[in-house]
């Protein structure tokens, strides 16, 4: 836990890039090891200013990175940026770890890669570097900053976008100066489909319609934290116990989101697709799945191995936990996993594959996992279109 603790401390006070280790990354899918690539958004984490034709940098850039990467064992790299423009190639590459580097095997696949500029002043900058493995970790380090899975793979913004020309940041501002109260993620993941619903195109498609729910909600959550802590923390405490319970309060809020919220949006899209299911339901030994299709009622009736029930269970991250949801119903013989979880090993994939375990993920997110298994995940629509045919339509809708 110091390793993560270590990691969320640095983060705080640094320019920091989070990614999932992709099956590309690590090795995993089939072709040539290329480095991690590095979002083009992340610029800033690599080149004092942003390569492009025009401003005298050049199409091919590299840039020397001098990386500590914290863990066991620690290991120093001497490596590489790389901005690659040619063709129809526009990329950032991290690149050259050196003899008995361990972090990039196929193994490491999903782990949190954790990146803090230390030190920018010199030809070669300074970088202190995590691979989170465990879920345990990996969901520490993003309760801290109060994000989920989808909000990785980009710099870390310790602050809310502040444009005031922006109309959907403002209307998120004007409607927090409204609240009595913090929000509960209910009514957080709601306000985030409305202001989908206004102001970003519309669509059918439930893969992009999931992801934008949840980056919109992460921003409306950014943005009411400010507005309610903004003053408390600009002129600080009275003592040290009142700091602990407000930072506490932060941090627990901030654990509790990701989780509730994948579980809000989904049954919003189930009602909105008219699917029949029971939420949060005990089934044997008082487990309790996060959805059933059609009901509970007709799962408890159904014989064993019945192909007419579906038991699906929604984490944000599964490298581990995903073994949690096999005890959940007893009477199904496969077992539906959403994950946002970004890539997870070929060992791992080949277990949840033998335990019947079917994991299902956002179409953006398939890339990310080792070419051999892409063919074995289920996207957002498959599953919506599975369950249709299992449980029936009833024409619900969600706000």
């Amino acid at each position: 836990m110091d390793n993560v603790q270590d990691a969320i401390t640095f983060a705080r006070e640094h320019l920091t890039f989070t990614h999932f280790l992709t099956a590309n990354d690590c090795g995993a899918t089939g072709g040539h090891q290329s480095g991690i690539l590095i979002t083009k958004s992340a610029w800033a984490i690599m080149f004092p200013i942003r390569p492009e034709r025009g401003n005298g940098t050049l199409e091919n850039l590299k840039r020397n990175a001098h990386i500590t990467w914290h863990g066991e064992p620690e290991f120093v790299t001497d490596s590489v940026f790389t901005y690659y423009r040619r063709g129809t190639r526009d990329e950032y590459r991290l690149t050259r770890f050196g003899n008995g580097f361990d972090r990039l095997k196929p193994s490491r696949t999903g782990d949190l890669f954790v990146l803090c500029l230390d030190n920018a002043r010199e030809d070669t900058w300074t970088y202190q570097a995590w691979t989170l493995q465990t879920d345990e970790d990996i969901d520490t380090f993003l309760d801290a900053f109060g994000m989920g899975p989808g909000e990785t793979n980009k710099l870390l913004d310790t602050h809310p976008e502040t444009n005031p020309e922006d109309e959907l940041l403002q209307s998120v501002r004007d409607w927090a100066a409204t609240l009595d109260d913090f929000p509960g993620t209910a009514l957080m993941a709601e306000k985030a489909r409305l202001l989908a619903a206004q102001f970003l195109p519309s669509t059918n498609d439930p893969d992009i319609t999931l992801t934008r729910w949840i980056g919109l909600e992460y921003t409306i959550f950014k943005v009411i934290e400010d507005f309610f802590y903004r003053e408390v923390v600009r002129y600080g405490f009275p003592d040290t116990e009142t700091f602990l319970t407000c930072a506490q309060t932060l941090l627990q809020r901030r654990k509790a989101r990701a989780g509730k919220s994948l579980e809000k949006h989904l049954s919003c899209l189930f009602m909105q697709a008219g699917l029949r299911f029971s939420e949060q339901a005990y089934t044997e030994l008082h487990k309790k799945p996060d959805f059933i299709f059609p009901s509970i009622e007709e799962y408890h009736n159904a014989p064993v191995n019945s192909d007419n029930i579906i038991v699906l269970a929604a984490k944000t991250t599964c490298k581990d936990r995903w073994r949690q949801i096999i005890t959940e119903a007893e009477k199904v013989n496969k077992h539906y996993l959403f994950t946002l979880q970004q890539g997870i090993s070929p060992a791992q994939l080949t277990e949840m594959h033998s335990a019947n375990v079917q994991l299902v993920v956002p179409r953006e997110n398939i890339c990310t996992f080792p070419a051999n298994f892409r063919d074995k995940l289920m996207t957002t629509k498959q599953f919506i279109d599975l369950a249709a045919r299992i449980s029936g339509h009833i024409g619900n809708g969600c706000s």
